[in-house]
């Protein structure tokens, strides 16, 4: 799948992640809480931990890993719950300050100050989210993407939420499109800059996963048959978990073997590093792989 395809998932699963979250923000509006403080903590675990967990499934759930998809899945929700309850923990003590400032006591600037405080809010969790699975594997090149990513769509979004509270008279309504417009909006700028960060694509040429695709966003990235595989592709005979890795080091692209298993690129054996080219052909058992740009 080329980095377009996998941004319109991310959209998709950011939209499916604001309906899920609406569900659960509405309960807790109808909870008797008492205090802005505890209602927000409350927001703050679901929006995290919901956002999270489906951003989190998108690679299981694009190549069909099941188990992975709901392994990964289920630890991005665990931290983005912590992360979502410290985010908006965060924008109240923010708002409480600027409130107290005397610039806020006209109400022309605390009705500026309340949705700018709040988009900060919205950056710093999308932030979290997008962030999470490349920061939690090591991956720091993906996890600076996903932050940026998160930040660019966290705000946009954001905003585009508390603008909608403002404008539809019904606050219920607002809330649906605004978490709708939050949810795609942090899905199209982590798929946008997953791929702009990105130098690489492996394609499968053989099999019976012949002509999927794998973004290369790490700048090591583990290939296999395995689940802790950082491109997991089962299914093939004679590959082995973590059979070669592929290393981006300056302006090079070097591909390494990483286990017993025996390794050919263009239909030579391996023997210790290959500089990667485009067009180069890697083959691990009965797996065929072409390197491609994006």
């Amino acid at each position: 799948m080329n980095g377009e395809k996998k941004r319109l998932l991310y959209v998709l699963l950011g939209m499916a992640a604001g309906l899920v979250t609406l569900g659960c923000v509405e309960i807790i509006f109808k909870l008797p809480l008492s205090g802005y403080f505890t209602r927000s903590i409350l927001q703050g675990i679901f929006l995290g931990g919901l956002f999270a967990f489906f951003f989190g499934i998108a690679d299981g759930l694009l190549y069909r890993h099941a188990r992975q998809a709901l392994i990964t899945g289920g630890l991005a929700a665990l931290v983005g719950s912590a992360a979502g309850a410290l985010s908006l923990i965060l924008t109240s003590q923010l708002l409480l300050a600027l409130s107290g400032t005397s610039v806020a006591e006209h109400q022309g600037i605390r009705a500026f100050l309340l949705p700018i405080s709040r988009g900060i809010g919205w950056a710093l969790l999308g932030m979290a989210i997008g962030g999470i699975d490349g920061l939690r594997t090591g991956a720091w090149r993906k996890g600076l993407a996903g932050i940026l990513g998160g930040l660019a769509g966290g705000f946009v979004g954001g905003m585009s939420l508390e603008a909608l509270l403002a404008l539809v008279p019904r606050p219920g309504v607002g809330r649906a499109v605004g978490l709708l417009v939050l949810g795609g909006g942090i899905g199209f700028f982590l798929g946008e800059f997953e791929r702009r960060f990105s130098f690489g694509r492996l394609r499968v040429l053989s099999g019976a996963h012949r002509n999927r695709e794998y973004l290369l966003s790490r700048w090591k990235t583990k290939v296999g048959g395995g689940t802790g595989d950082d491109v997991l592709i089962p299914d093939y005979s004679g590959v082995l978990e973590r059979h070669v890795t592929i290393a981006r080091r300056n302006e090079e692209v070097l591909l390494e073997c990483a286990s017993s298993g025996k390794v050919r690129v263009n239909d030579r054996p391996l023997e210790g590093s290959h500089t990667l080219k485009y067009q180069d052909v890697i083959q691990i058992g009965s797996l065929k792989l072409l390197y491609l740009p994006l």
